[in-house]
């Protein structure tokens, strides 16, 4: 191991400690000195590991634009990283976009989500589904809404989930009278 890859291990596992403690902005400067260590490894994969912790700081300090940063620019390199790592790339990017009630967006990474599982992981389905309901009943798209509640209905497994799809569509069905 280099001198600057240990280095850099030993700031991530800082960067861990501060952030735990509550010290979300040592932590985001020791992830950030960490991730330009490892960016000059051309270490790609400890990249990703760290900039997902940057944009779990951000989020966390309620700051969209930052975590979107690095998010849009992992996403510029996504066929690099395996397919979970895609995914979560893709789900934080679509949440983001939601908040800034930017639809069009959310809807497409949303979408590119629900599209990569092809039903292999039910619970991930629907709660992607889920969202993409919201969002269409937030944009008063309520027919689309219901569409996909029923869409996630039909691939739920668990009762839990169930009867809570059917209290959402209810609530929905409500407020659209």
């Amino acid at each position: 191991m280099s001198v600057q890859n240990h280095l850099a291990e030993e700031i991530y596992h800082t960067g861990n400690f501060e952030y735990l403690m509550g010290n979300v902005g040592v932590a985001i400067v020791a992830y950030s000195h960490c991730l330009v260590l490892y960016k000059s490894l051309h270490n790609y994969l400890q990249v990703l590991k760290v900039s997902l912790k940057l944009v779990t700081c951000y989020l966390s300090l309620g700051n969209r634009f930052s975590a979107k940063t690095i998010l849009l620019d992992l996403d510029s390199s996504l066929e690099q990283y395996n397919v979970q790592e895609q995914r979560t790339i893709v789900k934080y990017l679509g949440d983001i976009y939601f908040e800034e009630d930017n639809f069009a967006k959310a809807e497409r990474y949303y979408k590119q989500l629900l599209n990569g599982y092809h039903q292999e992981d039910p619970q991930i389905v629907v709660q992607v589904l889920v969202r993409l309901a919201r969002l269409e009943a937030f944009i008063s798209n309520y027919n689309l809404a219901l569409d996909y509640y029923q869409q996630a209905l039909t691939v739920a497994k668990d009762r839990k989930t169930i009867s809570q799809l059917i209290k959402e569509m209810e609530k929905l069905t409500k407020s659209i009278q």
